[in-house]
């Protein structure tokens, strides 16, 4: 899916460091998508009590100055009752705990708030299109799923086939998608 025929979706980054709500700006806007920076819970909030219906992906630093990041996420839930996907930045968790909780509210996932520019996107695809998400656990024998991004159509003997928007798996045994022979070979563990 390129950038041309994507849907535009609208992310909210939610950080007091200017230089990572920039760069998450930047790689948001040149793929054709738009980014609303808040950089206070207070900001935060306001936004999303505003634009709940216009917002596709919350990306929050849960250690925003004046307030508990969980407490954060609790009043996000009562404002949209679990339709926003929610990703909190990583180096902002600090327990084992915390993460259990978050869970429990219904937070999708970690993105490091440090990534180059260039690797945002692709942390946040499937959390926007979670519609393309394709499980191939059996094909990477240490993996749980593999997101279908075009950019991974190299590492498949044969790719999935994208028609009219339905995903086609090759006729093959299984789910039918097969990484090429040796390319995980330096990574496997044994």
């Amino acid at each position: 899916m390129t950038a041309s025929s994507a849907p535009v979706k609208t992310v909210l980054i939610a950080d007091d460091t200017p230089f990572v709500r920039e760069r998450f700006t930047v790689a948001l806007e040149s793929a054709g998508h738009r980014a609303v920076t808040v950089k206070s819970a207070a900001e935060l909030l306001a936004r999303v009590r505003a634009d709940l219906e216009r917002l596709d992906l919350l990306v929050i630093d849960l250690r925003l100055p004046h307030v508990s990041g969980l407490d954060i996420i609790k009043s996000i839930r009562k404002m949209d009752n679990g339709r926003l996907p929610i990703l909190v930045f990583s180096g902002t968790v600090s327990t084992a705990g915390e993460v259990r909780e978050l869970a429990s509210l219904g937070v999708s996932g970690y993105v490091n708030e440090y990534s180059a520019v260039q690797h945002i996107l692709p942390s946040l695809a499937p959390h926007l299109f979670p519609e393309l998400n394709v499980h191939v656990m059996a094909s990477i024998p240490n993996g749980l799923w593999l997101e279908q991004m075009g950019w991974l159509d190299d590492i498949w003997v044969e790719p999935l086939a994208i028609k009219d928007g339905i995903a086609t798996a090759p006729e093959r045994p299984g789910h039918g998608l097969a990484i090429k022979p040796g390319l995980l070979a330096e990574h496997r563990v044994t």
